[in-house]
């Protein structure tokens, strides 16, 4: 497709300052009052009593049932509106709503009965607008839907009826023979012959209890044979379902009936026929507000039918054809909505031979090139005199006439004022057959204008009785003329012509470009789903400057790999025996030091990043179907890595990273291990052995008071805790993370608590021992950051601040530690290497204090072995890369060859915070699931020297239940502490993690808080103060959230109109644009229900919400929406309606009452910029995951948004079921859950909610997520009191234990080690 047109820009000469112009536009008004007052009246479905009774039935009104039908957003061009206008035989719209819309993505004409007037009988007018409708949908290949519920025909017209009305039978008939698929949806009656219209349809639906079809009712059936039936036994859904065969699908109601059909267009193939020359439309130069001033509403006087074009065509851009000769007519090409298009439109109001001869070729060139020509009529007719004659009028006319005669391309007619005579002809009038042809409220459509033609009656008359010897009164002529001149009058004009289907309808001459637009797509189609469209013009988003504030800084240092005699690294190719982001941190060190790494993992991890970056990858079997966790597994893992030649394997942290005897293993089976020694390991990576090692040797270190003995009783272990004193801690001994780790407060708790401690220590670390301590309640975590070489150097690398924690696991951690004083900084580190130089330890290990916080002194707690989670920080502030120097060491290199560690300082402050799957509302009850959008901070806070992110997580990534909740590292650095905070705050909130419940808004939270800015804060921060972290602050978000739910059908709304959609019909026209200005049921809304809010309150923000969308103003492109919450359902019980007819019709009545809009808050909602949040652009898929730049009554809200779908009609907007919408908006900080729903999908949603049950919910606990079990802590048939601790489970290698919320019988069906699903019962109180 071509994205700029080669046309020139014409330039309006237009002074709308002129009187005249001004004059104009107040004339408009009373034309446009009487329009719209004309508009309202055919709209109507019927008085007040009809529609009462006819929704007491249950039954949807007849413009509901078209609304729920189209697609959302969807223009809807009606047609023959007007037909029966004023008409005493007919009722206003013939008694039949027909036009143009989308439904399923496809462009349908709708055909709907109104059977609340007159029963939905067929008048005279009515078969003509049906026999109209059927043609405009088979010369332009549109699949057919009938809405059929009438009466039959209308008994005292049946003679004009009868003959007229069979053509329909006939239509339908050819249709299928010419494969134009058609399908009637029976809502009520269809007697007589009307029983023929499902019949002969391709595809019927009946609506159960509901449709009936039959040749002869249960009345005539009787006066005929005798027979006594009933209706539905005669001829209702059940029996044509089921004995005749009539009805191809039985629907429960009116709304799955039309959601039937929504899937029968659905599955209608697809013919794509290119449309040749199609443009990226651009908005006219000009408003069409101008229409009113330019256009004099007095059709006798003349207007510049050039400046009209301006403010129509694309662009204001025209190529004129032969703009020097025949100057009264204006040929020219342009493109309206990016179609190409041939314009003929009169610029004087007489067609002169110059005129017509040039008229002529442009059409026969036009039909060169198969393009359209769209009709302005503003035309008295041919000129006449002797000028003209002998000019050849008669012969340039008819060439003119002969030319539109025989014209293949489709013509489209707008009779913008006069249409007279043979001009009419001349410019494809009703009788020449364009596809469509549309009239202002000022045209008017005669033989000649009244004046004219009464001027000529009265010279007939005068004549005539000349000619008998006659004389006419002067009086009595004047008043005859007088009398034909109005009646000649109403006649011509537009109300009337429409009434009679001269016309497809009367438009707002301010719509002419969307009707036009619409009908150009229509007459392109031809028949297929999908010709190319037009793509909007990207709108890029920038999110500003990339220069940070903060200092430029250089990369870290990495050291270099030592080499072997020959020159070659020792180390050249490493196996990484873990997964996830820490593998993803080894492998990037080694990408820098040319060193090949194989990665390996299991069926259940099998999406990781990890796979991705490394150089190879072995897959080393499946957690679940395997007896051992393969991560655990020593043996496999040695095997793996001598299979693929890996000179040294890194344990990263966790699984066998502390192992000694998988250390020992690597060594012995000639591999290196990029670790401590084993001997290192089992000395001071175990708890208990390093407590007693430095009892022995180094007696002056100081421990936290604790059990030294070994017993594992839970007895004894109970007693020794009393002498201690209370609280006392438990800890797996040869592990750390927080794994195998229980405060105990009080005696009673001990048993149950070291069970589970020591069931987690085994599964976690492959041993089940644990410690007993001291508990300290007012300390900070502090560690120190160690390297060791095999040369006796150790080396500190200051310390880190860890006292952020839930569950004894880290959650943000920092350095320096502020609280520390220099003197105690010192006293740290060189107690650290002094532990450490002790055993001769080598590479990367953390030396853990506890600090006390009311006395300043620190005690030993326990060595890490291992290269920790949060080492990033250290890295940061040092500016050394501590995977490099593991790697360095293990290879035997000496760190005092390296002259980046010789007076090594810390420069900055760097903050690490850990984003986990975790809810921290339920007790940080882990979560898992698919990641619908990974989207790290961008501009200023994009990843790069002073902000990292370590995760192996991306769009489509999959939280597992087999592996740890952290899913990713975010760190930043900065020169002082408070603007480290700051930084964090920020990326944190400008990160996406949509689809799973994160910590990610606790940590924003927490760096804010008041305590956390006091260095002192400690171990207790978190349990201190998480009401209040939870709660929502005070400020902006409670408006925030009030008017949030408009993002969500803000996107989806969009997603139809996202530059790569080209399938979407008419998506260059206004949303939800009708021609009918006052159809009740065009107020379109969404429901949107916010799942969950990430802050505590009060109030329930969960309570669905009604987004209620207006018409978009033609020109505009601000959107008005309304927000309220649903009207309350207060349908009686005595209401024989279904619950979701009632419920549905109680909403319609509130839209259409305007009861809805009053009420509600308004918005005014502009879309300013929007695009893929990542992918190309180009493929549509893209679009599912966006980011917008709204503006909310002038606030701009930015918002990353993802649907979740892997659907791509959710491009086409024709989206029937609820959807999944995450709205990430930074001013919040994290991913907000939404449902929406259509208003056809929220009322089935109704029928499928369950009533009641709330008891039994409360009575049934079920499986939050897939999991083991435990323990089982209750037999059944024993009483249980609500709150009580009944089963512990675990998942995301975390203990979970479950309570019930009602007194009673406890149940399960569960033994220990038992798989269970998510969703599946545990256990049930009886």
């Amino acid at each position: 497709m071509t994205t700029e047109s080669v046309y020139p820009v014409l330039r309006s000469r237009l002074d709308l300052r002129a009187k005249h112009l001004q004059q104009n536009r107040a004339d408009w008004d009373n034309i446009l009052t009487r329009f719209e007052e004309a508009l309202k009246r055919v709209s109507a479905e019927g008085n007040e009593v009809s529609l009462n009774r006819h929704q007491s039935r249950g039954q949807l009104l007849p413009r509901d049932r078209v609304a729920l039908l189209l697609d959302q957003d969807t223009p809807f061009l009606e047609l023959g509106a007007f037909a029966g206008f004023e008409n005493a035989d007919s009722t206003p719209c013939a008694n039949l709503i027909a036009g143009i819309g989308n439904v399923s993505g496809r462009p349908c004409l709708l055909m709907s009965h109104i059977p609340t007037q007159s029963g939905g009988a067929w008048n005279e007018m009515t078969v003509l607008k049906v026999n109209r409708m059927m043609e405009v949908a088979f010369e332009n290949d549109l699949p057919l839907i009938s809405l059929v519920q009438s009466a039959g025909v209308f008994l005292p017209q049946q003679f004009r009826v009868f003959h007229k009305g069979g053509q329909l039978f006939r239509d339908l008939a050819v249709r299928t023979q010419h494969g134009k698929p058609s399908c009637a949806i029976v809502f009520g009656s269809s007697t007589a012959g009307g029983a023929y219209h499902p019949a002969l349809s391709d595809y019927t639906i009946f609506v159960e209890n509901q449709a009936q079809a039959f040749l002869g009712g249960p009345p005539l059936v009787k006066m005929a044979t005798g027979e006594v039936i009933g209706a539905e036994e005669l001829g209702g859904a059940n029996v044509h379902a089921t004995i005749t065969g009539l009805a191809d699908q039985i629907a429960i109601d009116e709304f799955d009936a039309i959601i039937k059909a929504r899937e029968w267009v659905a599955s209608l193939r697809e013919r794509a026929v290119p449309v040749h020359g199609l443009m990226s439309p651009i908005e006219p130069r000009y408003p069409v507000e101008d229409f009113l001033a330019l256009v004099n509403p007095d059709i006798r006087k003349p207007f510049d039918m050039q400046e009209v074009l301006l403010r129509i065509v694309d662009d204001s851009r025209l190529s004129v054809f032969k703009p020097k000769y025949g100057t009264n007519m204006i040929t020219a090409w342009a493109h309206i909505q990016g179609f190409p298009v041939g314009i003929v439109a009169n610029q004087i109001s007489v067609i002169n031979p110059n005129e017509a001869a040039k008229t002529a070729q442009f059409i026969r060139m036009c039909n060169q090139e198969n393009t359209p020509i769209v009709f302005l009529h503003n035309v008295t007719g041919f000129m006449v005199g002797a000028k003209a004659e002998h000019a050849g009028i008669i012969k340039m006319g008819a060439q003119l006439v002969s030319a539109v005669s025989c014209s293949t391309v489709p013509h489209i007619s707008i009779i913008m004022g006069a249409s007279y005579g043979a001009g009419n002809y001349a410019m494809c009038g009703r009788s020449y057959k364009p596809r469509f042809i549309f009239t202002w409220p000022t045209g008017r459509c005669s033989v000649m204008g009244p004046d004219q033609l009464s001027g000529v009656m009265e010279t007939v008359q005068v004549q005539s009785a000349k000619s008998k010897g006659q004389v006419l009164e002067p009086e009595k002529l004047k008043k005859q003329v007088e009398s034909f001149r109005q009646s000649a009058a109403r006649d011509s004009e537009a109300y009337a012509t429409s009434s009679m289907l001269i016309d497809d309808g009367i438009i707002d001459p301010r719509d002419t470009r969307d009707v036009l637009g619409m009908c150009l797509e229509v007459v392109n189609l031809n028949g297929v789903k999908g010709t190319e469209t037009h793509k909007l013009l990207a709108r890029i988003y920038n999110n500003g400057a990339t220069v940070h504030a903060a200092p430029l800084r250089p990369p870290p240092y990495v050291a270099p790999s030592p080499l072997r005699d020959d020159g070659r690294p020792i180390i050249q190719k490493v196996l990484i025996a873990n997964r996830g982001e820490i593998a993803c941190r080894i492998i990037q060190t080694c990408r820098k030091l040319s060193i090949t790494t194989v990665a390996v993992y299991v069926d259940e991890d099998a999406s990781s990043r990890h796979i991705r970056d490394a150089d190879e990858a072995i897959n080393i079997g499946s957690i679940d179907r395997s007896a051992r966790n393969p991560f655990l597994d020593v043996d496999l893992l040695i095997r793996t890595a001598l299979s693929v030649n890996a000179d040294a394997i890194h344990p990263g942290y966790g699984y066998l990273s502390e192992n000694a005897d998988f250390a020992r293993s690597i060594r012995e089976a000639g591999m290196i291990f990029i670790g401590p020694s084993d001997t290192a390991m089992s000395t001071l990576g175990d708890k208990r052995a390093a407590k007693d090692y430095l009892r022995e040797h180094a007696p002056d270190v100081p421990l936290i008071p604790g059990y030294a003995g070994s017993s594992q009783d839970a007895a004894e272990l109970g007693r020794i805790a009393a002498e201690i004193g209370f609280p006392v801690m438990l800890k797996a001994s040869a592990g750390g993370g927080g794994k195998g780790m229980r405060i105990i407060r009080e005696a009673g708790q001990l048993e149950a608590e070291l069970e589970r401690a020591q069931s987690e220590a085994q599964r976690s670390f492959g041993s089940a021992d644990c410690i007993l301590e001291k508990y300290v309640e007012s300390s900070k975590h502090v560690e120190i950051q160690i390297v060791g070489d095999a040369h006796g150097e150790v080396v500190s690398f200051f310390e880190r601040d860890c006292s952020v924690q839930r569950r004894h696991q880290k959650v943000i951690e920092e350095t320096p530690c502020t609280f520390l004083t220099d003197k105690t900084r010192q006293d740290m580190s060189a107690t650290a290497v002094r532990i450490a130089k002790l055993i001769n330890y080598e590479n990367a290990g953390t030396v853990e204090f506890v600090v006390d916080a009311v006395t300043g002194k620190f005690y030993f707690l326990e060595v890490n072995a291992r290269l920790q989670v949060e080492h990033p920080i250290t890295e940061e502030v040092t500016g050394v890369d501590l995977v490099s120097l593991q790697l360095y060491a293990a290879a035997g290199g000496s760190l005092r060859a390296l002259p980046a560690l010789q007076g090594l300082t810390q420069h900055g402050h760097a903050i690490e915070c850990r984003l986990c799957a975790e809810d921290p509302r339920r007790n940080f009850f882990p979560e898992h699931g698919k990641i619908h959008l990974w989207l790290p901070a961008s501009g200023v806070l994009a990843a790069g020297r002073d902000v990292r992110y370590e995760a192996a997580v991306q769009s489509g990534s999959s939280v597992s239940i087999y592996f740890d909740s952290m899913i990713a590292k975010i760190v930043v650095w900065a020169p002082t502490r408070a603007l480290a905070i700051e930084k964090m705050v920020k990326v944190l909130a400008n990160t996406v993690c949509a689809g799973v419940q994160t910590n990610q808004l606790l940590m924003q939270r927490c760096l804010l808080h008041k305590a956390f800015h006091d260095p002192a804060y400690t171990t207790s921060f978190l349990g201190l103060h998480l009401d209040e972290l939870l709660g929502e602050p005070a400020g902006p978000l409670s408006e925030i959230r009030k008017s949030l739910s408009i993002i969500p059908a803000i996107a989806l709304r969009n997603l139809a109109n996202s530059p790569s959609s080209q399938k979407r019909p008419f998506q260059n026209v206004r949303r939800r644009f009708r021609n009918q200005h006052h159809d009740p049921a065009n107020l379109q809304y969404d429901v949107v229900t916010m799942v969950v809010w990430p802050y505590n309150i009060k109030t329930d923000p969960t309570i669905p919400l009604m987004c209620v969308w207006t018409p978009e103003q033609a020109g505009s492109s601000t959107h008005e929406a309304h927000l309220l919450p649903l009207p309350e359902s207060d349908i009686s019980q005595d209401d024989k309606r279904s619950p979701t007819s009632a419920r549905y019709s109680q909403i319609s009545q509130a839209l259409r009452d305007g009861r809805v809009t009053s009420a509600g808050a308004r918005y005014t909602v502009s879309v300013d910029s929007w695009k893929p949040a990542e992918g190309d652009p180009a493929l549509k898929e893209s679009w599912l995951s966006s980011t917008l730049e709204a503006s909310l009554n002038g606030t701009k809200v930015l918002a990353h948004v993802a649907v979740v779908t892997d659907r791509p009609e959710a491009l086409a907007g024709c989206l029937n079921r609820t959807q999944t919408v995450f709205c990430h908006v930074p001013a919040i900080g994290a991913p907000v859950e939404f449902k929406r729903d259509t208003s056809l999908s929220f009322i089935e949603s109704t029928r499928a909610a369950a009533s009641g049950g709330s008891d039994e919910e409360q009575r049934t606990v079920t499986a939050p997520m897939p999991c083991k079990v435990l323990s089982t802590l209750k037999k059944n048939g024993e009483e249980v009191k609500s709150g009580d601790i009944v089963m512990v489970i675990e998942s995301m290698k975390m203990e979970v234990t479950i309570s019930v919320s009602a007194d009673g019988k406890f149940e399960t069906s569960w033994k220990e080690g038992d798989a269970v699903e998510e969703g599946k019962t545990l256990c049930t109180v009886s």
